[in-house]
C-alpha cells in the first residue's frame, strides 16, 4: 500500500502536529509501523525533522525563502499551533532547504563536470578552479571569451563561504593569466 516506511509516517506525523498531539513509536519494522498518543500531561513538541517537513512547501513556494528560523517559528506557530525553539526553527530550515537545494557542498562538487562541458561546447572557454588540502572547494573562475568584458562583483553571501582578500587575490591572478593566455588566441 505505501512505497516505503517513510511515505507512512510523513502523512501520520503531520496529522499529529496539524492536530496539536504527540505521538511514540511503539513498534517499527519492516512490515509494522505502531504508534500511539504519548501521555496526555507531557507538553506537545515538534521535532527538527517535522519542523523541516511542515516547512518544505513554504520554502519551495517562497521567493523569499531561505527565511530566518524567527519565520520558521511564527509560521509553526500560525499554521500548525506549534511553538518550537529558536534551535529547532534553525535546524528544520537547514533540514528542508538541505532537502530542496542540496547542501552548498554538494553543488561544488558539480563544478569540475560543469567546466569540462563547458570547454566542450565552448572551446574558447577557460576555467580554474582550487581546491584547499582536503580536496574541498575553495575557488572557482571561468571566462566564456565571446567577447572581453570584465565585471567583477562580489557575491553577497552570507553564510561561512564569505569572500576574502585571498579569494579575491586568487580571482586577480588567474584573470591576469586569462589575459596572458587570451592574447596568444
Amino acid at each position: 500500500m505505501f512505497r516505503n516506511k517513510s511515505v507512512l509516517k510523513k502523512p501520520i506525523y503531520m496529522l499529529a502536529v496539524n492536530n496539536s498531539f504527540q505521538l511514540v513509536t511503539v513498534r517499527s519494522n519492516r512490515t509494522l509501523f505502531d504508534t500511539r498518543y504519548k501521555d496526555s500531561p507531557c507538553p506537545w513538541q515538534a521535532t527538527s525533522w517535522i519542523v523541516s517537513e511542515c516547512t518544505k512547501s513554504f520554502f519551495k513556494m517562497n521567493d523569499n525563502a531561505p527565511c530566518r528560523p524567527s519565520e520558521v517559528i511564527n509560521y509553526m506557530k500560525i499554521n500548525h499551533g506549534v511553538n518550537v525553539s529558536y534551535d529547532k526553527a534553525w535546524r528544520g530550515r537547514e533540514i528542508a532547504l538541505n532537502f530542496i537545494r542540496r547542501t552548498l557542498e554538494d553543488s561544488y562538487v558539480m563544478l569540475s563536470a560543469f567546466s569540462d562541458a563547458l570547454i566542450q561546447n565552448k572551446p574558447i572557454t577557460y576555467t580554474a578552479e582550487e581546491a584547499n588540502d582536503e580536496d574541498q572547494f575553495k575557488y572557482y573562475f571561468m571566462a566564456l571569451a565571446a567577447s572581453i568584458v570584465i565585471s567583477v562583483d562580489g557575491a553577497a553571501m552570507k553564510n561561512k563561504y564569505l569572500e576574502n582578500d585571498l579569494s579575491w587575490a586568487w580571482f586577480f591572478g588567474i584573470l591576469k593569466l586569462f589575459f596572458r593566455n587570451i592574447m596568444k588566441w
